[in-house]
């Protein structure tokens, strides 16, 4: 028997989940999260903690979970539902890619369905979910395995990196007083991509220690594509809303670097946090990324698309995300490659 085989190298990218969060992520209003286009059902969300689907819910990708999974409202899951500990689902949502606690009990609402198998390692209601034809449900079981833990990638700051991409990186700035018009002013900037680093807490009647503030109504036009690089994080406290100038995709970056907040996050009032208050409205030709290795908080009211990473992830309000994985800058996976082996014949020949 002889075959060929077609060896394909394949970057890495660390950011692969559309929400993720190093402990407990929850989803308190009505969420959906769509895949990629292409992608098919990998809009995943991602918990290092417990995940809570607390409003009806609709997710094209899994929930996956170190913890718990707590659904208390109908949270429909096109992919799987996988977590460490036990899964709890009250209202008998329906889950397309089965059900496993690989430590845990699994205990659903009555009119629960799952295309998949279901399986826990202590009890599990099977009499109340309908598996469908060709799968089974089973409690008991022993040997399950667990969710792969994916750690909080540690995305720092890297200034060459982003002028290696044909980034414009701008000069350090710690006047936080004028964060708001050097956003603008990075904005209205013709036909380059750029890059505004914020070095210090706010000042001036800003909140001390809030990081960049928005505290109004604004609307901005991208042209472009715009990073804010905040050592002490982002507070929009009213509407931010965001649209393409030119009908094509732009991409926008919230960015607190791991090293300014890594083991500098407290409560939800301290900084390295970003929190997006209010409503806002990013139209479907922008793509947002947000990273902070402390408090995340997004609320939007139109379809953004785009993914949060945060050492916390909290979604707010009637929010829909369609999953936009994104390239960035300083991603410490950047320049590993992963190979994958295709066969491309097989060709049977006699025995000398």
């Amino acid at each position: 028997c002889v075959t060929g085989v077609q060896t394909c190298a394949l970057p890495i990218c660390s950011f692969t989940s559309a929400l993720f969060s190093n402990a407990q992520l929850t989803m308190a209003n009505a969420t959906v999260i769509n895949g990629s286009v292409g992608g098919g059902n990998n809009g995943n969300v991602y918990a290092n903690g417990s995940i809570a689907c607390q409003n009806p819910s609709t997710i094209y990708g899994s929930l996956i979970a170190q913890g718990q999974l707590q659904i208390s409202a109908k949270c429909n899951t096109m992919g799987q539902w996988w977590a460490k500990g036990s899964i709890s689902d009250s209202a008998g949502s329906s889950v397309g890619g089965g059900a496993t606690s690989s430590t845990g009990s699994i205990g659903f609402g009555t009119g629960a369905r799952s295309s998949g198998d279901v399986a826990g390692a202590l009890s599990v209601t099977c009499s109340k979910v309908t598996v469908a034809s060709g799968h089974t449900c089973r409690q008991n079981q022993t040997g399950l395995a667990g969710p792969t833990v994916q750690n909080l990638p540690t995305l720092q700051y890297v200034p060459s990196a982003w002028q290696g991409t044909g980034w414009t990186v701008n000069a350090d700035t710690n006047n936080c007083t004028t964060a708001r018009s050097q956003f603008t002013s990075a904005i209205a900037a013709a036909g380059r991509n750029s890059v505004i680093h914020f070095t210090s807490n706010c000042s001036g009647g800003l909140t001390s220690s809030s990081g960049i503030v928005w505290p109004s109504d604004v609307a901005y036009t991208l042209y472009h594509d715009v990073a804010v690089i905040s050592d002490n994080g982002v507070d929009v406290r009213a509407h931010f809303d965001l649209s393409s100038g030119d009908g094509q995709t732009h991409r926008i970056f919230f960015i607190v670097p791991a090293s300014a907040g890594l083991g500098q996050c407290g409560t939800r009032n301290t900084a390295h946090r970003i929190v997006f208050e209010n409503e806002t409205w990013w139209t479907a030709q922008v793509q947002f990324f947000v990273y902070s290795p402390c408090d995340v908080t997004l609320a939007n009211r139109g379809a953004g698309a785009g993914q949060a990473y945060g050492g916390t992830l909290s979604v707010q309000n009637s929010f829909t995300l369609n999953f936009a994985p994104a390239v960035v800058p300083g991603d410490p996976a950047t320049g590993r490659t992963i190979y994958n082996a295709n066969l491309v014949y097989k060709r049977e020949v006699p025995a000398s």
